[in-house]
């Protein structure tokens, strides 16, 4: 047990040392973009991209258009931390603090019925994901993946409302929160049904599921009804998608073979040279091993919860038409990694490889104001 805790540490060392290196000589490999760059001082590009919306949030809330689109969660933690630093080092704060659950959260997954098998390779294959630099910069993927693991982990130690309040926290982190709690109830659904209960446990049972439902989505439910109230429209955190000209589409839904038919064209029409394809490549690939891991996820004898809310959590982004940011959105679909660390061990190997070259060009770029997720 001992040695497992510590090559997991020493994974971490490895992955900090690495970010940290490689973040320093960035410069002189990729030139200084200045179209989303926070600030020149390095720890504010921690903050580049969506983190200086993070930011705007922590200061001034949602008087910004098209910020509703940014669940209130993560800047809701940032908030009291702001009221006594009032300054752009709230971002320090802010990346220290998500570096310290990203770590509770690994150390956390050791002690779930998910990860007996392989964990040190889970760990790994978490750490070395080419977006994993997000668990240290200022945005929400180190909260979200804190919130879901110990929803997950309360629940099998049966300590239900718990775990339903948990996931209603995650809730108003990220929309996929709300499939942690759907996938709580089909879970009972499915037991219930298997073991056939009779009319008096029917109506408790019912009951159950509709506090299940309230709690597990509070979160989201609370956002709606600030929406609602401020904006007039409760669902403004969709509808404001398109307008990011991101290539997001929410009149209508698009499935996934015509996503897959869009990058296929996309990659014809590309240069090789163009800065953007290296973003393509990641995409295309997080959306192939996230696949992946969960299939091999749902061919083990996984809880149907586990599984549901990994699919779902992969499935959503893809409805819009665009693969954007899916390489950071996989992060928190940890269900998908398990399922990977079933992969044969020389390509985990090699997959670790790959990610880590990947990961290191994708944090020089992100680091010197190149997009990335």
């Amino acid at each position: 047990m001992k040695k497992r805790y510590l090559l997991v540490f020493l994974i971490i060392f490895f992955w900090l040392s690495s970010l940290i290196i490689s973040g320093f000589l960035a410069k002189a490999v990729f030139p200084l973009s200045t179209t989303c760059l926070f600030g020149q001082v390095w720890w504010q590009r921690l903050a580049n991209f969506d983190g200086f919306h993070y930011w705007n949030l922590v200061k001034d809330g949602y008087v910004y258009g098209l910020y509703q689109s940014f669940f209130p969660g993560f800047p809701l933690l940032m908030k009291p931390f702001y009221w006594l630093i009032k300054s752009k080092e709230i971002i320090i704060v802010g990346s220290v603090l998500n570096l310290t659950l990203f770590i509770f959260s690994l150390l956390l997954l050791s002690f779930t019925d998910y990860s007996k098998k392989n964990y040190s390779w889970l760990v790994a294959l978490i750490v070395f994901w080419p977006a994993s630099f997000y668990f240290i910069s200022f945005y929400t993927e180190s909260l979200f993946f804190l919130l879901s693991i110990l929803a997950f982990y309360f629940y099998q130690k049966k300590r239900k409302w718990l775990s339903v309040l948990l996931a209603g926290l995650a809730s108003g982190v990220r929309v996929i929160g709300i499939f942690i709690v759907a996938a709580f109830i089909s879970q009972e659904l499915f037991k219930f049904f298997w073991k056939k209960g009779n009319i008096g446990d029917k109506k408790a049972f019912l009951g159950n599921l509709l506090g299940f439902l309230l709690i597990g989505g509070i979160g989201l439910w609370l956002y709606m009804l600030f929406l609602k109230v401020q904006f007039n429209d409760p669902l403004m955190f969709v509808h404001n998608q398109s307008k990011f000209l991101a290539g997001r589409e929410t009149g209508h839904l698009i499935l996934l073979p015509q996503v897959i038919f869009r990058y296929y064209k996309m990659f014809t029409t590309t240069s090789f040279h163009n800065p953007i394809f290296f973003v393509l490549v990641l995409e295309v690939w997080s959306l192939f091993w996230g696949i992946v891991g969960l299939v091999y996820l749902s061919l083990r004898k996984y809880p149907l919860s586990l599984i549901i809310f990994g699919w779902a959590s992969l499935l959503l982004p893809t409805l819009t038409g665009t693969l954007l940011s899916f390489p950071r959105y996989l992060l928190v679909i940890w269900p998908a990694f398990i399922g990977l660390t079933f992969l044969p061990k020389k390509v985990r190997a090699g997959l670790l490889v790959i990610n880590y070259i990947f990961l290191i060009i994708a944090w020089m770029r992100f680091f010197q104001g190149w997009w990335v997720a």
